[in-house]
């Protein structure tokens, strides 16, 4: 290697090695709240979508600790409030999801009013609204909702059942076999309801099971469009259940594990 080639090797070193303390500089004064130090090290061009060694950037970081004023200012220097920091099992949210899980109603007021969506779908955690109820934050939940924060609701199936393919959806039901029972029968009973003769049943209705508040509330029965709904997004339709399930997306596989939950029954009931 030439000199100029090693000078610019160098230099480029240089400017990398400079770029990773003014990220770590950033990600310490987000921690602290220290808004002066922010402004200076944006000022002089820290990445204010650098991660830390656990993913998470410094609106992450501020989010977490409740330091509006920083979280307003790295949001107008372009700090991306969908970021997701991602740990072993997958997503544990996103900045807001931070906010609420530590109760910093200051922060998640302050990202609501600045357009983040109180809706924001987490794959690993759930919408917001799941993370408020599941914390028993009570007052960010309230906070959202007056926001627009809302159940979710996915696309009815009803005429998929009819033909759905029951070996299909059989095959499906084998993932919710691990906590729920689906013979008539059980010899013991597992950590979640039984599902036998699940369509048509009163939500929260078997006694002796420790339903979530948010379920036992939603009243009524198991239809066709509710199960559709709830197989699809569990924690969006309804935030706060127990059931750390991501769902569902495809209408068809749907289809196929609602028609075998159906056939779980002695008469199953009418798809009209």
């Amino acid at each position: 290697m030439g000199p100029v080639s090693c000078i610019v090797a160098s230099t480029g070193l240089a400017l990398l090695v400079g770029l990773e303390a003014a990220a770590a500089e950033l990600h310490d004064a987000a921690r602290q709240g220290d808004l002066a130090a922010v402004e200076r090290l944006l000022a002089g061009g820290a990445q204010v979508e650098a991660t830390d060694g656990g993913g998470a950037t410094p609106l992450y970081v501020a989010a977490s600790e409740g330091h509006a004023a920083v979280v307003a200012r790295l949001l107008a220097a372009g700090g991306n409030a969908r970021h997701q920091v991602v740990g072993f099992s997958g997503s544990i949210g996103t900045p807001i999801h931070a906010a609420i899980r530590h109760g910093h109603l200051g922060v998640v007021r302050g990202l609501l009013e600045a357009g983040v969506d109180p809706n924001l779908p987490d794959d690993g955690v759930g919408p917001p609204l799941h993370t408020a109820l599941r914390r028993g934050q009570t007052a960010a939940a309230e906070l959202l909702r007056s926001f627009g924060a809302r159940p979710t609701r996915a696309e009815p199936v009803d005429d998929l059942i009819a033909s759905a393919d029951l070996a299909a959806g059989e095959g499906i039901a084998g993932a919710c076999a691990v906590c729920h029972e689906l013979s008539k029968h059980p010899d013991q009973p597992k950590a979640g309801p039984p599902l036998w003769d699940i369509v048509g049943r009163v939500k929260a209705g078997i006694p002796g099971f420790e339903y979530s508040e948010a379920l036992r509330t939603l009243g009524g029965r198991w239809t066709y469009e509710h199960l559709s709904s709830y197989v699809a997004n569990p924690r969006g339709f309804v935030p706060g259940t127990k059931m750390e399930f991501r769902g569902i997306a495809q209408p068809g596989s749907r289809a196929a594990l609602i028609a075998y939950l159906r056939s779980l029954a002695d008469k199953p009931k009418p798809l009209r």
